[in-house]
């Protein structure tokens, strides 16, 4: 029975990181080491963790820092941590007794490189808002860039240096697409064991709000970080997904940032950043369509596709205005 590392960055959590570890320790598989890093938490939780790691020694270990944020101490995590597999989970989340042992099952059966699950959000009460099942299609490794619901072979993040981009908004992408890339071994695998908790406090929540309005030099950092790595991998990606990503990104970029924003710097933010990919990729929009990529909702593909004909007919800035009004 191989070692699993679980790592879960820990910021003010209080409240939840309790259930949290606990949903680890009670399940089915044993041979874990739980990685708990306080990142300068200012509310109770070190006293938690702490008091957590007394009570189960053996099983879980405890760091703390200066807050420095979720990208570096998920990095430092994957160097601390001494098990085969790796697995991340967010301080306010919790996971089914067989989730471990699931994960576990799937990456060794082909000796895969990671292994992609699917997951369920929850309120605080534990009702299910909705579910996921994934299919094992080539957008869905796109579609799904979150840490969790995935369990990794150390060995190849640490030999292909995959690690989390020092980035408010984006870090889980790069890593995402870097595993994606440089792995030729991974699955996607319809099991829902991960309960994702809708929590308006959590960095999941609230970090976009907090850094995203007009910060369009991360977002340029982070695509032409992707970029300059498509070109070493033009081979084997498909280069109608990471189109149809990258516009997705952009848009809910523009999106979820426009409320209370200058929409009229963040129309020229749009288009410059659509004007960087566009130098890799040829025309951003070219082929975007209402029946692809599989696996695709067909909300989203709406919606990119509604913003796509809007900028050709030079609306889409009135319609931005009108949406940041709403």
């Amino acid at each position: 029975m191989n070692k699993v590392s679980i790592i879960i960055p820990v910021y003010n959590a209080q409240e939840y990181i309790k259930k949290c570890v606990e949903s680890f320790l009670i399940g089915t598989y044993q041979n874990i080491e739980i990685l708990l890093i306080n990142d300068g938490s200012t509310d109770s939780s070190l006293e938690v963790i702490r008091e957590l790691e007394e009570k189960y020694p053996e099983k879980i270990i405890v760091y703390s820092q200066e807050n420095c944020g979720v990208a570096k101490t998920r990095n430092k995590g994957i160097i601390y941590a001494t098990g085969k597999y790796i697995v991340f989970a967010d301080n306010d989340d919790y996971v089914d007794n067989d989730y471990v042992e699931r994960l576990v099952k799937e990456i060794e059966k082909e000796d895969y490189d990671y292994i992609v699950s699917s997951f369920r959000r929850v309120d605080k009460r534990g009702k299910i808002l909705y579910q996921k099942k994934y299919k094992d299609e080539s957008w869905t490794y796109y579609m799904f860039e979150t840490p969790w619901a995935k369990i990794f072979k150390r060995e190849f993040l640490i030999e292909n240096e995959i690690k989390y981009m020092d980035v408010p908004v984006g870090e889980d992408i790069y890593f995402s697409i870097c595993a994606n890339w440089k792995s030729d071994k991974k699955k996607v695998i319809p099991y829902v064991g991960y309960n994702w908790l809708y929590n308006e406090a959590s960095v999941s929540n609230t970090i976009h709000k907090e850094h995203s309005k007009n910060n369009v030099q991360n977002l340029t950092k982070l695509l032409k970080k992707i970029l300059a790595m498509y070109e070493s991998y033009k081979e084997k990606v498909d280069e109608k997904d990471l189109r149809y990503f990258l516009l997705k990104t952009l848009i809910w970029y523009s999106l979820y940032t426009a409320k209370g924003s200058n929409v009229e710097q963040l129309y020229n933010n749009y288009k410059e950043l659509k004007s960087l990919c566009d130098e890799s990729l040829s025309d951003l929009y070219q082929g975007v369509s209402l029946f692809r990529p599989r696996g695709e909702s067909l909300k989203v593909r709406f919606i990119i596709k509604t913003v796509v004909m809007l900028d050709k007919v030079k609306l889409l800035k009135t319609v931005l205005k009108l949406y940041a009004r709403i």
